[in-house]
């Protein structure tokens, strides 16, 4: 055979080991428990491929370590489980909402043992194995383990157990045929529940941009939102506008969540959400600096007292909260009799809010509360809709970003802006979500 037929072979052997590794995906149809409710899939070879294109495309972006930040040392579970094309997550119906699982392939027996020690998991009956300080339970059934979040070995979880291992009960494999067609890098679903009419998807890509999430769902006729007008600010900091939510979406809140945010608000939830309500509307322009001074007294051996003035400089945030509706003079009249209004000879000052001045007027069918500090910003444009809001994160001053938690405050430190819309369309309700990364992040979320 001379040299072109061998190049030949190579090649085409090359094309058919790359289309292999990169594009041909497998998914698992006995991944996910038939009682499932909902569940999560990420297309790992998408999101891989993604990842490898930016490198070759945006080199300059890359340093070692952007793509994969965990250490040598870090916890690395790809010696003991196989990487799937496919990751899913479940939840099961009527289980509560924070328990998942997942199931995985053993890539080698002596390395998941090996695994197993190094993560210090401790040996429970019947082929269970937990570890608290990581918060996971691991159940080997021959090659296969099921991956939970749940640490009890009961009812629960034996539960599942017996539908994917035993009765060998898994989601109807028409619905994960269409999420692997639809060809996204994630996809959210969710069967019809006491909220939805009908099941849903929530799906999500990236791109060169960022990251976009869009869902269209169906809510049944108690849940149906009304569609507002909104005057919306481009150039604020953050804006939030939001229809009045149905009244059994309110109901619907238990009373310690309530109680929560009433705490936190300052005032009682129930007088702010109103049923004559029509709509919410916050802007934050951004956060101005105030000089704030404060007289201090020491004093020597000899009680001499020297006054001393100590300088601050304070980050306060100018804000406006506007409330429409029908009755939001009867809302001014209730807040003031409860004592949260106080008149000053600058205006009514609101008084829930210590942080920075704000006060409060009334106009027909309007209620606004907004900072001393607050001026219009222009730019402002026209939608209609039922939420939308937005944050200029690339503009959030250090001396606030620095509060974020540090397992958040990467991620944020790479996004430029995030909007989300929401609009009525033939009783559904349609979102879109686009969150931008800086130019010089090489991917919107690095942790």
């Amino acid at each position: 055979m001379n040299k072109k037929k061998w190049f030949l072979l190579v090649f085409i052997a090359s094309l058919f080991f790359g289309y292999y590794k990169l594009f041909y995906k497998k998914f698992n149809y006995n991944a996910v428990a038939q009682s499932a409710d909902y569940f999560f899939v990420a297309d790992v070879k998408a999101i891989t491929n993604h990842v490898l294109w930016q490198v070759i495309t945006t080199p300059k972006l890359w340093k070692k370590g952007n793509i994969y930040s965990t250490k040598k040392d870090s916890t690395n579970w790809k010696d003991m489980f196989v990487l799937p094309d496919y990751l899913v997550g479940f939840h099961v119906k009527k289980q509560p909402a924070y328990i998942w699982y997942t199931v995985q392939k053993i890539d080698n027996s002596k390395d998941f043992a090996k695994g197993l020690k190094r993560y210090h998991f401790e040996t429970k009956a019947n082929n269970v194995f937990i570890s608290k300080a990581k918060g996971l339970l691991f159940y080997k059934n021959d090659n296969t383990v099921l991956v939970t979040n749940h640490l009890a070995n009961d009812a629960l979880l034996q539960e599942v157990i017996g539908e994917l291992f035993v009765k060998k009960q898994f989601l109807n494999k028409a619905i994960s045929t269409n999420i692997i067609a639809s060809n996204n890098h994630f996809t959210f679903y969710t069967k019809a529940n006491n909220f939805l009419q009908k099941d849903a998807s929530i799906i999500a890509n990236l791109d060169a941009i960022g990251l976009t999430i869009k869902a269209t769902i169906l809510p049944k006729q108690q849940y149906i939102f009304n569609q507002m007008y909104f005057t919306i600010h481009s150039n604020a900091l953050s804006e939030i506008a939001v229809s009045q939510p149905p009244l059994n979406i309110i109901n619907s809140i238990n009373d310690s969540t309530k109680a929560s945010i009433s705490k936190w608000l300052n005032i009682p939830f129930d007088s702010l959400l109103q049923p004559t309500n029509t709509l919410y509307h916050l802007t934050i322009n951004g956060f101005k600096t105030r000089i704030d001074s404060a007289l201090t007294n020491t004093y020597d051996d000899d009680y001499n007292v020297t006054q001393n003035v100590v300088v601050n400089k304070v980050e306060e945030p100018a804000f406006s909260f506007t409330i429409a509706g029908a009755n939001t003079y009867n809302l001014f009249l209730q807040w003031q009799q409860n004592g949260y209004i106080e008149n000053t000879s600058a205006g009514k000052l609101f008084t829930p809010i210590p942080f920075v001045k704000t006060y409060i007027d009334t106009a027909p069918n309007l209620l606004n509360i907004s900072a001393n500090n607050y001026v219009e910003l222009g730019n402002k444009k026209n939608i209609t809709g039922v939420l939308y809001a937005h944050i200029l994160a690339s503009q959030i001053p250090a001396s606030i970003i620095k509060f974020v938690p540090s397992a958040m405050l990467k991620p944020i430190q790479n996004i430029d802006k995030c909007t989300v819309y929401t609009t009525l369309q033939n009783q559904e309700l349609v979102t879109e979500i686009i969150v931008t990364k800086k130019q010089n992040s090489p991917f919107v979320f690095t942790f």
